[in-house]
């Protein structure tokens, strides 16, 4: 909407407006062929959350272990856990095939983790 303007103060300051134009639409496709599944901002996110339920379950497993017939949420913190970490790894080291494999544990995350509040 505001691109009028913007090509105005290019025209006026002696820019040519077409050329930087094509540079900008050069750099937006550009940014998405860098992209495959996850923007940068995404998968900071996801790493972020990932880690934070990391800590949270190494916390509740603390919590748990004394007490009796906890068994079945130990597992499930320790399985819920390692889809975690496979989904934080695939994103840090790996591009296309990462990002699929990432997608997939994430679905997978939180399915299970539905899964296990629903049914518990």
């Amino acid at each position: 909407m505001f691109e009028w303007f913007r090509d105005m103060g290019h025209e006026l300051s002696g820019l040519d407006s077409r050329a930087t134009k094509k540079e900008r639409m050069e750099k937006r496709e550009q940014k998405k062929l860098n992209r495959f599944i996850f923007t940068g901002g995404t998968k900071a996110l996801i790493i972020a959350l990932g880690v934070l339920y990391i800590v949270m379950a190494g916390s509740m497993i603390i919590a748990l272990r004394g007490v009796e017939e906890t068994a079945p949420h130990i597992v499930k913190y320790i399985a819920m856990s390692i889809i975690d970490l496979v989904v934080i790894f695939s994103l840090i080291f790996g591009k296309k095939k990462g990002e699929i494999i990432a997608l997939v544990g994430a679905f997978v995350f939180v399915v299970g983790l539905f899964l296990s509040t629903v049914l518990a």
